[in-house]
């Protein structure tokens, strides 16, 4: 492919880039005052070059589409290369009729070009596929298109996927509800939210139907299109509490910032991916979002974690916001491959009784989340103004955009425990971050749940992946817990390393007469290790 591309742009590329000093070369030969017709030559290019830029940017691409515009550009390199070959000494004539012919044959190349299929070529399952397109349109910084597949509608923005709306119930994949969900069970009773990317509507319509005031910022104006035409009827930007505002999310932050610094109770930030929109996963941008939060307002992102992310990757943007927030915590959610990041100005506390009501309700009544543990057993670190952060080179920032650079190059898929593996100092919820009038009874529940047994069943093979994790949380909630207590816990724990005799001699330690005791027992029936 590369010795493909490399013939097919040799001759049009050497054409163009030798057309202006042949110009000059041909103008100051015969001029008899050089200097000046030099001058007059390199005032001309520089205004073609900016009047250029500013045509095709805010003209051309958004009135008449890449299609036509591309168009429009071969038509007037023919006629300027014309205008040479006729005006120019012999020299510059071979060049003028380089560029025609170049011109010729990309106009006729490009009668046959289909924008969607430019588009969409790269995106999984579209080859075979080949989902009906409800919308298509080109805006001022994104091709935007509507597939009608047969499970609902899908939204993509430059051939990358941005989510959607099932036609059944549940109507979102389980990483749209959670965009929504980590950060209203951290936020107390919150009233406005701010959310940065409208997307395919999904964390708009959960947050709309939680009884908050929501404002979304949005770049592309043509994406409000892509939405109405997803929702139909039922669509969330027509709620009375959402309001909508076309602008640049970091211009609309800082604005905000200076005018009404903390005016949100929640920001949830929902770019496209990290190395897309690096600019919205920066330490500074994470800092300037910070200040447009209330004294208890939270502020959550989230990113997939891609094959192509390694753990420098995930390192560099964790980095940069634990940086940001003094605060924090962090989510890896293997059932849909992405982290949740979520930052506060005060300790961020996690309610029991406040998870176990949000996934009662409507918006968040969904199957694949069966109680409140769902949250607490996918955190891989958390952090307070005490926690310690080691300085790290590769942090994300504005002057040193290493996601931009780093994750899109081709890279060995890298385990899950690898990509979080050190990620802060705290790798686990720390024991004061678990608010709850039951700590001991609800920690308990959380570490059944983080040991692979949640509702009874054993899983083995669950608890191993989580047992890092595991083993961490337990061992911080250690000094509040009896001999009895440690004993079940610990047994539980050299079961899932496969130190079998261990665990029955952990056991054996509690007494009979101890309700972990009977635990215990139906733990090593069911595991059969007894």
């Amino acid at each position: 492919q590369l010795i493909v591309v490399f013939a097919i742009l040799l001759v049009p590329s050497t054409a163009a880039g030798a057309a202006f000093p042949v110009l000059i070369t041909a103008v100051t030969s015969k001029a008899q005052n050089a200097g000046q017709s030099l001058g007059r030559i390199y005032a001309a290019n520089t205004f073609g070059s900016i009047m250029g830029s500013l045509a095709a940017g805010f003209c051309l691409l958004p009135w008449l589409g890449t299609q036509s515009s591309v168009f429009v550009g071969l038509v007037a390199i023919c006629v300027g290369a014309g205008l040479a070959w006729s005006l120019l000494q012999p020299s510059a004539r071979a060049v003028g009729g380089a560029l025609v012919g170049a011109a010729v044959v990309g106009i006729t190349f490009f009668k046959g070009y289909d924008p969607i299929e430019l588009n969409m070529r790269a995106t999984p399952g579209w080859q075979q596929a080949r989902f009906p397109i409800a919308y298509y349109s080109e805006g001022k910084t994104s091709s935007v298109i509507v597939t009608d597949q047969p499970a609902g509608k899908g939204l993509y923005l430059n051939g990358l996927g941005q989510g959607g709306r099932k036609t059944e119930i549940p109507h979102y994949d389980l990483d749209a509800v959670l965009t929504a969900l980590i950060p209203l069970a951290h936020a107390e009773a919150p009233q406005n939210a701010l959310v940065v990317g409208l997307g395919a509507g999904a964390t708009v319509d959960l947050l709309a139907q939680s009884d908050v005031t929501v404002r979304v910022v949005e770049l592309e104006e043509k994406v409000v299109d892509a939405v109405e035409l997803i929702f139909g009827d039922a669509n969330p930007l027509n709620a009375e509490n959402v309001s909508l505002v076309i602008d640049d999310a970091r211009h609309y932050l800082k604005v905000k910032s200076i005018r009404e610094p903390g005016s949100y109770d929640m920001v949830t930030s929902m770019p496209s991916h990290p190395w897309v929109a690096s600019s919205l996963f920066t330490r500074e941008f994470f800092e300037l979002s910070r200040k447009n939060l209330t004294p208890r307002g939270v502020f959550s992102t989230w990113f997939a974690v891609q094959e192509n992310m390694d753990a420098a990757d995930v390192s560099s943007l964790v980095s940069a916001f634990t940086q940001a927030f003094d605060n924090f915590v962090i989510y890896h959610v293997p059932e849909v491959n992405a982290m949740f990041l979520v930052g506060g100005n005060q300790p961020l506390r996690l309610s029991p009784d406040r998870i176990t009501t949000l996934i009662r309700t409507a918006p968040f009544r969904d199957e694949r989340i069966k109680d409140w543990t769902f949250l607490p057993v996918r955190v891989v670190g958390s952090g307070t103004p005490a926690t310690s952060r080691p300085p790290n080179p590769r942090t994300n920032t504005d002057d040193s955009l290493f996601i931009e650079l780093h994750a899109p190059r081709a890279k060995k898929r890298v385990p899950a425990n690898k990509l979080t593996e050190g990620i802060c100092a705290e790798g686990y919820l720390l024991p004061e971050l678990l608010d709850t009038p039951n700590a001991k009874a609800d920690a308990f529940a959380l570490f059944e749940a983080l040991l692979g047994t949640p509702h009874g069943n054993v899983s083995l093979s669950g608890a191993s992946v989580r047992m890092p994790v595991a083993e961490r949380t337990i061992l911080a909630f250690a000094p509040s817990m009896t001999q009895n207590e440690t004993a079940y816990f610990g047994g539980r724990l050299a079961a899932v390393r496969g130190e079998l005799p261990r665990s029955l001699e952990l056991f054996a330690m509690v007494p009979a007469d101890d309700p972990l005791s009977s635990r215990a027992r139906k733990f090593a029936a069911l595991t059969g290790i007894d």
